[in-house]
């Protein structure tokens, strides 16, 4: 897919990375301490080695994988396909106990009213992600520099004020789960690589935002793990489950506290949202495998967001905070033995690709020794507390019975019979030539007069009239049409194609101007900007005129998802006249 308008750059991806990561320090500490007492906090320590070795294989795949997939893509590409479905179910069961998670964590962060506000949270989330909420990125960025700086005047005060070290470290406190749930400290990671297709450019931003988010990571983490276990015994008792928060308001006061809880349960939340829009990624790349239903992935003609993939994962992470009552540990131990064998697996996968490649050295060698690592922590969860195999083991095997029925072609033929599965897209639709903003620019004669774009999200016959008039009196021959598919947030689908109502339109919108004498050359692009991308059509096309209909967007849209005129004005060259039709 050619880069476009409206992806995000290193400063938004370091946005969504810290903010998956980070947002684990709000849980992770009193799971430590309830598997491993204060020793834990040694634990985290030691794998902030290892987490370094994960940072760089992220990037990696990153810059491997840009059509999004993540791990889960180079386990199809070394391991084969089957065991690639295993990954990536594996995965999507992390991704929806992150979501879980992450939304109980925060309800007991500032509500301590536990799974009715995490349901209400969740409820919210999923609607965020289905209507497209313009500039949500933006909104984790600055809470993850809010949660940062917070973080750092925690520091700052138990430097100051002085705060306990927790009792010596030993290997004999760390459980069988330990290694599992020490891990935690650093979950989230694999969202990065699986939202590629978000991505400028796929080189300098991931890695800029990779390193940036392991400096600000270890820089905070590991020392405010072992500042939180060094709290009285009451306070690790009476609060378990935020205790960052907890430090904060012993070493810095009330207000000090109260900040750092706001913003943690503000940093969990967008956790959760990433976790639900990596999802859709996931299970893109299982319907790439015949191994998930494609109209789970399917973009709805409204929104242009993924409504059923994030049901379906919104609906899982209920009935988990349901059936576990939103206890964090039975949830923390599920999520920490998907985390490990999931993004163990990706990076298994990656040793062996390099080991092929003749890749040697030391960087090699700590990438296996990270994957050991990885699968050590989920054993020992699954050794240590069986009936984690039995729920992960479970979904896996319920999702691989869904891809044999999609396989088999059962599934679709059931989907076929339910209304609002079945896409509306009309035969001559599918094999409707079109350009995308990149190919128009190149077919482009520099000696050819300027044109008139039609940009429309319709087929009002007046606006292509009103084009068709104005091209004929120029003398042109040709009018070009675009039609854009506006996706919002990070849902970008990993090989972009038109939507069924995009193909619709732009057929319909080229078989009026043949009808009104002239040629159509269409052009479809995807962005998170239509404005945007109107103007670099504009450009590419040598128009010097774009004519629009009169815009549909209610008030309530527009404040969601940008004022489409008003925002092309300000993309267009000063020169190019906008002609507003009706």
């Amino acid at each position: 897919m050619p880069r476009g308008a409206g992806r995000i750059g290193w400063y938004l991806v370091w946005a969504v990375a810290f903010g998956s990561v980070a947002s684990s320090m709000y849980f992770v500490p009193g799971l430590l301490l309830q598997a491993a007492g204060s020793g834990g906090a040694g634990l985290v320590g030691a794998l902030s080695i290892a987490f370094l070795g994960l940072v760089a294989k992220e990037a990696e795949l990153t810059r491997r994988h840009p059509y999004g997939g993540g791990g889960v893509s180079q386990v199809r590409e070394t391991f084969g396909e089957t065991t690639a479905t295993i990954a990536g179910l594996l995965l999507l069961v992390d991704l929806s106990l992150t979501v879980a998670v992450s939304v109980e964590a925060a309800a007991e962060q500032v509500g301590g009213l536990g799974v009715p506000l995490a349901l209400a949270a969740l409820v919210v989330i999923v609607v965020v992600n289905v209507v497209g909420v313009r500039g949500i990125v933006v909104v984790g960025l600055v809470m993850g520099l809010a949660a940062l700086g917070l973080n750092g005047l925690v520091l700052v005060s138990v430097a100051v004020n002085g705060g306990s070290t927790p009792e010596p470290l030993s290997l004999g406190m760390w459980s069988h789960s330990a290694l599992g749930l020490g891990w935690l400290a650093f979950s989230g990671i694999e969202v990065c690589a699986l939202l590629s297709p978000a991505m400028k450019e796929w080189g300098s931003t991931p890695t800029r935002a990779l390193t940036a988010l392991g400096v600000a990571v270890l820089a905070t983490g590991p020392l405010l793990m072992w500042f939180t276990a060094g709290l009285p015994h009451d306070a690790l008792r009476a609060a378990h489950t935020h205790l960052l928060p907890e430090l904060a308001r012993r070493t810095g006061g009330p207000v000090l506290g109260t900040a750092v809880a706001v913003a943690g349960g503000g940093l969990l939340l967008f956790a959760a949202h990433a976790a639900l829009t990596a999802s859709f990624q996931v299970q893109a790349v299982l319907v790439s495998l015949r191994a998930w239903p494609s109209p789970f992935v399917a973009l709805s003609s409204r929104f242009q967001t993924p409504i059923t993939a994030m049901c379906v994962v919104g609906l899982f992470a209920a009935t988990l905070l349901v059936a576990t009552s939103g206890d964090i540990r039975t949830l923390g131990l599920l999520y920490g033995a998907a985390f490990t064998l999931s993004v163990g697996l990706g990076s298994a996968a990656l040793d062996v690709q390099l080991w092929r490649q003749g890749v040697r050295g030391p960087l090699l060698f700590l990438g296996v020794g990270v994957t050991g690592l990885l699968f050590a922590g989920g054993v020992g969860i699954l050794v240590s507390e069986p009936w984690t195999a039995a729920v992960i083991g479970g979904a896996v095997i319920a999702g691989l019975a869904v891809g044999r029925l999609v396989r088999s072609g059962r599934m679709a033929s059931g989907f076929a019979k339910i209304p609002g599965f079945a896409q509306p897209m009309s035969p001559s639709g599918r094999d409707l030539p079109f350009l995308t903003i990149a190919q128009a620019r190149q077919d482009r004669q520099p000696s050819a007069p300027a044109g008139i774009l039609v940009a429309s999200r319709g087929a009002d016959p007046r606006v292509f009239r009103e084009a068709v008039d104005r091209a004929r009196s120029r003398g042109l021959t040709r009018v070009h049409v675009i039609y854009v598919d506006e996706v919002p947030g990070l849902l970008y689908p990993q090989q972009g194609q038109p939507t069924a109502e995009g193909l619709l339109v732009l057929e319909s919108s080229c078989r009026t101007i043949v009808q009104l004498g002239l040629q159509p050359v269409a052009l479809w692009a995807m962005s998170h900007s239509a404005a945007r991308s109107v103007a670099e059509a504009v450009v590419a096309c040598g128009c010097d005129t774009v004519i629009i209909g009169a815009t549909q967007r209610t008030v309530v849209w527009q404040a969601l998802r940008g004022r489409f005129i008003h925002d092309l004005k300000q993309a267009v060259p000063v020169e190019v006249r906008i002609t507003v039709v009706g």
